[in-house]
């Protein structure tokens, strides 16, 4: 257990403690780097030991993998969701239908990587910059002194990708959402003073407190995305294509 005497918006809004604890402890070692809400997933039944999949042909050489964060919520109002008694898969196990999008330019700030984006969130906050919501980490890696690692692990430079990429279950919007929506909003320590907190918040005063909508929502398990994910033979790191338009602006509900 660590303790820190430093503002999280001043550390790369957490990186460089992860960073420190890398350096000192974990070099050339396969390290997973994951909040509390995000729980890693590469196949349907969640109980395949991480030793396995690394093991496989798509690590060789490698010295890091990207994380994609799929936001995931429940069907009902987000209350319902407290996880006491059910997993999170299973109290807010629905996804959108097309969980992000590809739609940036740039290949974040070192050049090497496309960037993937929440569609999710710009379902929910429309009207957002397409360069906001970044709903990818390189999570998982063997740190190296030479890496360069950007605020929030969004982008790494210097590290060989393994030739497969993985899935996060982000349970980020479940029965505290709207208490963390509030004090996130005062503190202030999130990507620029916290806007999308502030958004959030604003979008809960007014009562909605569902996301799941009719024709948009699925189940986790029943997502195209997801599901060619999880196969072996799935989607190489950079190759993936998502065709992607957005003709429907729906909030909370």
């Amino acid at each position: 257990m660590f303790s820190v005497d430093t503002d999280y918006n001043l550390s790369y809004y957490g990186v460089a403690w992860q960073q420190a604890l890398m350096a000192n402890f974990r070099v050339g070692k396969w390290s997973l780097v994951a909040d509390a809400d995000e729980l890693l997933f590469w196949e349907p039944t969640h109980q395949a030991p991480l030793e396995n999949l690394l093991s496989m042909p798509d690590f060789q050489g490698a010295d890091a993998a990207r994380v994609f964060m799929l936001d995931m919520y429940p069907k009902g109002a987000l209350e319902c969701a407290d996880f006491r008694k059910l997993s999170p898969f299973d109290q807010a196990g629905f996804v959108d239908q097309e969980p992000f999008l590809a739609n940036v330019l740039g290949r974040g700030p070192y050049s090497n990587m496309k960037t993937w984006t929440s569609a999710l969130r710009h379902r929910l906050m429309p009207g957002s910059r397409s360069d906001l919501f970044v709903a990818q980490k390189v999570a998982l890696l063997k740190y190296q002194p030479w890496m360069q690692l950007s605020a929030g692990l969004h982008f790494v430079n210097g590290v060989n990708f393994a030739q497969r990429d993985l899935l996060f279950g982000h349970f980020k919007y479940n029965s505290d959402f709207r208490q963390k929506a509030q004090q996130e909003a005062v503190r202030q320590q999130h990507f620029n003073n916290a806007e999308e907190y502030a958004k959030y918040a604003n979008l809960m005063s007014e009562g909605r407190s569902q996301i799941f909508t009719k024709g948009i929502s699925v189940l986790w398990r029943d997502c195209a995305f997801v599901n060619k994910m999880m196969t072996e033979d799935g989607p190489q790191s950079g190759e993936l294509q998502v065709k992607y338009s957005i003709k429907k602006v729906v909030k909370f509900v």
